[in-house]
């Protein structure tokens, strides 16, 4: 765990934990924690199946907007609410997607409830409290628990997808 706003950023903003991305629009100091980087794996997840259709097919309309949403570096704030709203109505969405990213929609939607779990339970902790070493075993818990609960639901989604011939 280090401290998001002293001397760097964490990581590429597209993949970015929508909670680093508001301290940043914020500018506000923060703890990262692993829970960040298992959100921004959703996020990684998703550009990576798009990165994989593109070497097959061109992107449908809807799928070239979701991609495009998940990277707005000139509006963080954006890229905030897409983040929430993709990450919670995929499976409810009209939008024509398709089969791959129809076929990861459940696990995105899964780990986004997590991810929205979690920094709830994170942003609680550490709002009016210093960094003493009971945050930070509290955190290191959390962190231990929102893993599991993540590889949980990963392998779930992996199991479901097994049989499942996949068109890019």
């Amino acid at each position: 765990m280090y401290r998001f706003g002293d001397m760097f950023q964490p990581g590429t903003l597209t993949f970015m934990s929508i909670r680093l991305l508001g301290a940043l629009v914020l500018q506000t100091r923060t703890i990262v924690t692993a829970i960040d980087d298992l959100e921004s794996f959703i996020w990684v997840l998703c550009w990576a199946v798009f990165e994989i259709c593109l070497k097959h097919r061109k992107l449908n309309p809807f799928e070239q907007l979701f991609r495009d949403d998940l990277h707005r570096p000139s509006d963080i704030a954006r890229m905030i609410k897409e983040k929430t709203v993709y990450g919670f109505s995929l499976q409810q969405t009209n939008f024509p997607f398709g089969q791959s990213l129809t076929s990861i929609t459940p696990l995105v939607e899964k780990w986004c409830t997590l991810a929205a779990t979690y920094r709830e339970r994170v942003t609680c902790l550490l709002s009016g409290s210093n960094a003493s070493s009971d945050i930070h075993q509290t955190l290191n818990v959390l962190c231990k628990e929102a893993f599991r609960e993540y590889l949980d639901e990963g392998f779930r989604a992996l199991d479901a997808l097994e049989c499942k011939a996949i068109k890019w």
